[in-house]
């Protein structure tokens, strides 16, 4: 949709100072006499959202962008309106102002939303009626996340210490916010002097998401509490039961390691019953290594744990401790996200080490393909260029539907700098300049448009290929090479040969 079919405007929530990692609930009711035709949501925010609709999820999202170029989701939640009351539930986490290695997950915090109803099928016709972010939502601080929590690395994000007892049911439409302070609004939609000048659709389908469960259980210690079936929540334990940890011995520190058979990207989920709370941890790594934490504070009664930041890792790790009775642990699952190729590649010859390859590279990919193509998934996540010309090599022999590539080497040209030079990485616009990884995209736009055919990015990327082309030709030295690539602070990626 155009600027003209925004109603909603960036809003957050009504407090100064610039504090970091803040996480918001906002919320909107609206009645309807009678449902609608259709009904479309449309989302973005900085840098992160997670929406309801009458109390079910609907979606997690936006895909990282420039902030010139935000990227917005649109759902279709007729489905899941009724007659009566309705409520619209976003819960929202911006990073704040901390520095990260490479840059990203930067600017201020802000969430747009906006519902509009259609009481005709025809895509072409106006919403008879739009609920659109503005400053009559009610807005939060969440009371569930600490802000005050120290970093998972210097590459990324936060770890997250979750109160459980905080949970009030805000995300329901029968919910009571008359207590609750009003948003303030950021920035119209696509404001042009604002922090989001740009509202882009989303450019790649949803990503698909897959429950996986544990193979094995690598490690289960009692360290003075008590354990009792650690493998009841492995993929293929029929036995039934829960997984019983009880910490109520002080200092005892029960903990289970389980291994998910190969590197999994995505929100781990957690569902025990704790009689009297306490507290348990999830740890989790690549290898046996578990430096990454998240903290959850139990209530009494059912729980469900699930961070809102996205983790990857191979195994992770359930410790229990402060628990005044034993805790049931009914299900471990990691919700697995990735882009949703299409098909089935397969490859089979009498060489094993080739198949062996072949699969690595193939699954390597699919993990890496994210929003973009991502080199580390458990680090930044960033869209290194390199990386993702690499990776789309694997996917032009593997599956048939690429699109990420594309979109991947449109987000490098948006941040194009002005000399004509691409940042080494992104999304976002940053100083890191890698020479070499400047030909990667040269070479990845021609393979990509050699592969698909697609005149439209061919003609939407050659201003840029051309800028970049005669940045190359000014680096020349009398010999007519490229001089001096380490200067200025660049990378010069080739050179790492010897180190890698």
């Amino acid at each position: 949709m155009d600027r003209d079919n925004w109603q909603a405007a960036w809003i957050w929530v009504n407090e100064g100072g610039d504090e970091n990692n803040v996480y918001v609930e906002t919320r909107k009711r609206f009645d309807l006499t009678s449902l609608p035709t259709r009904a479309t949501l449309r989302i973005s925010a900085n840098q992160a959202y997670k929406v309801y609709v009458n109390g079910h999820p609907i979606g997690r999202g936006p895909a990282p962008a420039d902030l010139a170029w935000m990227s917005y989701d649109t759902y279709s939640i007729v489905e899941h309106l009724h007659a009566g009351a309705n409520v619209v539930a976003i819960l929202a986490h911006n990073f704040g102002r901390e520095q990260i290695v490479t840059e990203q997950l930067q600017g201020p915090g802000g969430a747009i939303c906006q519902i509009d109803l259609f009481d005709t099928a025809e895509d072409a016709a106006a919403p008879t009626r739009s609920i659109a972010s503005g400053a009559d939502w009610p807005c939060r601080r969440s009371p569930r996340w600490q802000s005050k929590a120290s970093r998972l690395h210097l590459w990324g994000g936060y770890r997250e210490i979750v109160d459980l007892q905080a949970e009030d049911g805000w995300e329901r439409a029968d919910y009571d916010d008359s207590d609750w302070p009003t948003a303030v609004v950021v920035a119209r939609a696509e404001q042009p002097d604002g922090p989001w000048p740009r509202l882009l659709p989303r450019e790649i389908p949803l990503l698909r998401e897959t429950l996986v469960q544990p193979v094995a259980v690598v490690a289960a210690e009692a360290y003075l509490g008590r354990l009792e079936r650690p493998e009841a929540v492995l993929r293929d334990d029929a036995g039934g039961g829960a997984v019983v940890l009880d910490a109520s011995v002080p200092g005892s520190l029960p903990q289970i390691t389980y291994d998910f058979g190969a590197e999994v990207v995505g929100f781990p989920e957690v569902e025990l019953e704790a009689d009297e709370g306490g507290v348990v941890q999830m740890f989790y790594g690549e290898s046996l290594e578990l430096l990454l934490t998240d903290t959850f504070l139990l209530r009494k009664g059912r729980n469900k744990l699930s961070p809102f930041g996205r983790r990857a890792f191979r195994y992770l790790r359930i410790a229990a401790m402060a628990t005044p009775a034993e805790l049931r642990l009914q299900r471990l699952d990691v919700r697995f996200v990735h882009y949703p190729y299409e098909g089935e590649p397969s490859f089979r010859c009498s060489d094993d080490k080739l198949n062996r390859i072949w699969e690595t590279g193939r699954y390597t990919t699919v993990v890496n393909s994210q929003h973009h193509f991502e080199d580390c998934p458990h680090r930044e996540a960033a869209l290194w260029v390199a990386d993702a010309v690499v990776m789309a090599k694997v996917a032009y022999q593997t599956y048939r539907n690429p699109e990420i590539v594309r979109k991947s080497l449109l987000q490098s040209a948006r941040i194009q700098n002005d000399d004509g030079s691409i940042p080494g990485t992104g999304p976002l616009r940053n100083p890191f300049l890698l020479p070499d990884f400047c030909a990667f995209w040269l070479l990845g736009a021609w393979e990509y448009y050699s592969y698909s055919g697609d005149a439209r990015f061919l003609r939407e990327i050659w201003p840029h290929a051309v800028r970049l082309a005669d940045w190359f030709e000014r680096q020349e030295d009398e010999s007519g090479l490229f001089a001096r690539a380490d200067r200025d602070g660049w990378w010069g990626f080739i050179d790492w040969s010897d180190d890698i």
